[in-house]
Parts: C-alpha cells; sequence; structure tokens
C-alpha cells in the first residue's frame, strides 16, 4: 500500500514509520526539512521524502501522487515561547490545507487524523468516552479539537474516509516531551501537589502506534472518532511513585496545594522577567491536578485495540532508552 505521513519526524511519526515499513508499504514522508529525516530512512528504497510546509499551500503541490492513505500525524505540542498564531497555524491551517488537497485530487481512500484526547480537557466525572463534548483548556488542546471538528466536517460534506484517533498522555523510547518529568523525579525535584489523587491516562508508544495501525483498513472505522489510551489509567501519586521505583531512587514527597499555586505564579512572573522557561508553572500544576482519564471499550469493540504495555513494563523499556541515549 502506498501512505503518506505527515510529522513523519514527530516521535509517533518515527514509530509509525518503522511499523508499516515492517509490513511491507510504500511511505512517503512530509517534511519542511529533509534533514529532520533519518538519514537511514533516506536510503530504503520503499520511502520517498517529499519537502512541503503544510502552512503554505503553493509548496504541497504533487505531494498526494500515489498515496492511497494519509496519515495526518504534524501538530506542535506545549513549546516554550511559541504564540497562539503559530499553534493555529500549525495544528489547524495545515490540516485545512492537507483536506483540501485530498478532497481536490480523490486519489485518497483513507484520511487517518491523529487528534488528541486533550480535545476534551480536564474529565469532570471520569472516565470519559468519546460522547463527552468538546471542552479544551488551552491553546493546544482548542486547536486540535477545531481541526479534529474540521475533519469530521470534511468526511459529512464531501463524504471524504476520515479517522480520528484521539491518543492521550503517550510516552516512551524516543519521547523527549516528558523527559522532564523522570529528571525531575529522579533528582528529587518532583514534589506531588496535595494527594496526588487525581488521574492520569498514560499510554505506551507501541500501543499508539497498534492503533494507528489497526485504522488503516477497517471499514468500520470510516468516519469513527476514538480514543487511544494506555491499559488503565493511574493516579498522579502512582505514576510519580512507579518512575521513582524504575529510577531506583526515593519516591516523590507531598506538599500542600497552595505551595504549588505559588510556586507557579511565581515562577511564570520571574521567567517573563528574564524572557526565560522556567521547570514549572500553571499549565504543569493544571496537567498534574486535573483528572485526564478515559475509557478504550470503543476502540476496543471496533477497532480490536487492545494496550499490550502495562505501566510497569512501559517504564522500565522508557527509562532503559533514556539511559541508553544518555539523558539520564
Amino acid at each position: 500500500m502506498h501512505i503518506l505521513i505527515t510529522g513523519a519526524s514527530g516521535f509517533l511519526g518515527k514509530h509509525l514509520v518503522q511499523k508499516l515499513l515492517s509490513g511491507g508499504h510504500n511511505l512517503r514522508l512530509v517534511t519542511r526539512k529533509r534533514c529532520n529525516i533519518d538519514q537511514m530512512l533516506a536510503q530504503e528504497p520503499r520511502v520517498r521524502i517529499v519537502e512541503a510546509d503544510l502552512t503554505k499551500p503553493e509548496t504541497l503541490q504533487g505531494i498526494l501522487t500515489g498515496s492511497e492513505v494519509v496519515y495526518n500525524l504534524a501538530g506542535i505540542l506545549g513549546q516554550a515561547n511559541i504564540t497562539d498564531d503559530v499553534y493555529w497555524q500549525t495544528n489547524y491551517q495545515s490540516t485545512g490545507n492537507l483536506l483540501k488537497l485530498c478532497v481536490q485530487e480523490k486519489t485518497v481512500r483513507r484520511f487517518i487524523h491523529c487528534s488528541s484526547a486533550g480535545v476534551q480537557g480536564p474529565i469532570e466525572n471520569p472516565p470519559a468516552d468519546e460522547s463527552f463534548p468538546y471542552a479544551p483548556s488551552n491553546i493546544y488542546e482548542t486547536t486540535k479539537a477545531a481541526a479534529e471538528k474540521m475533519v469530521l466536517e470534511y468526511q459529512k460534506k464531501h463524504n471524504f474516509p476520515v479517522v480520528v484517533l484521539r491518543p492521550e498522555f503517550v510516552y516512551g523510547p524516543g519521547d523527549l516531551h516528558v523527559l522532564g518529568l523522570f529528571k525531575a523525579i529522579g533528582s528529587g525535584r518532583f514534589v506531588v501537589f496535595g494527594d496526588g489523587s487525581t488521574w492520569l491516562h498514560p499510554t505506551y508508544i507501541d500501543d499508539a502506534v497498534q492503533a494507528c495501525e489497526l485504522a488503516l483498513d477497517n471499514d468500520a472505522a470510516l468516519g469513527q472518532v476514538y480514543i487511544i489510551a494506555g491499559e488503565r489509567a493511574v493516579t498522579v501519586r502512582e505514576l510519580a511513585d512507579q518512575i521513582a521505583d524504575t529510577l531506583k531512587v526515593k519516591r516523590p514527597r507531598s506538599v500542600p496545594m497552595w505551595i504549588g499555586r505559588w510556586a507557579a505564579v511565581t515562577l511564570e512572573e520571574i521567567g517573563k522577567a528574564f524572557s526565560k522557561e522556567m521547570p514549572f508553572n500553571r499549565a504543569r500544576l493544571k496537567f498534574f491536578t486535573q483528572n485526564r482519564n478515559f475509557k478504550i471499550d470503543k476502540a476496543h469493540t471496533e477497532l480490536g485495540y487492545q494496550p499490550q504495555f502495562n505501566l510497569a513494563r512501559g517504564l522500565a523499556s522508557t527509562v532503559d532508552w533514556y539511559k541508553q541515549e544518555g539523558y539520564l
């Protein structure tokens, strides 16, 4: 099968590329700069690297040539000093440009869009399933929600074959986004605010890739949205303790919530004054003090999705990779 992948140089993209290559598929990898793609892939005969900027429609002509399936993984997640406009351009406008091109050329028979469970925001009455309303709480979630809605509107308006996947808190070898959490726990700098009883739902990278692959040729998935998460949700306290145990360090201490609020605001002001990203802010405080846990029943029933990695196994593999690469 001939497959085009945007965001192929990202965490999920790199793992998905290897999985699809092992399945015998031919891939077109869209990237702004050729150097973003591993040089080993550049030598792979079943891979073609296409330089294009999804935010600029004039660069996209011809990128779909021969592609039967599109995986839209491109996006930007929680980076410092990024304006709201960049989030809108990268997460929303680029998706619109790609959708328009797909509909015009009429060659793509399946568009698999990587959204985020974050489009539902913090969950007031957990666990949430796909029927819960959109309730984004930050610019990343807001732009991902808008892009997802647009994808589903294209499906209805143009009878365009789409599948929407909503991964949650994906981690594992190759990920640097949550590396800071592992470092903070390893150094003893991480603390649990309050009793740590709020919920998070980690998803190991191989399980997220499994869901992407299952969406490839399942006709029951067309027009559907699926939450993709790990085997079970865990409390912040359990996650922190298990990371500490895996690292073989002391488990994090607990501090009152008011200290967390004070520290977040204070560090944000210091960061603004010195134009520097601080290791802690209100967004990070919210992440660890709001419920985000989900049901995966629909993905299990309709896609056959079944997480293979429990938390202990996933953390062990992740820590091994961090140490091997010199990050820890």
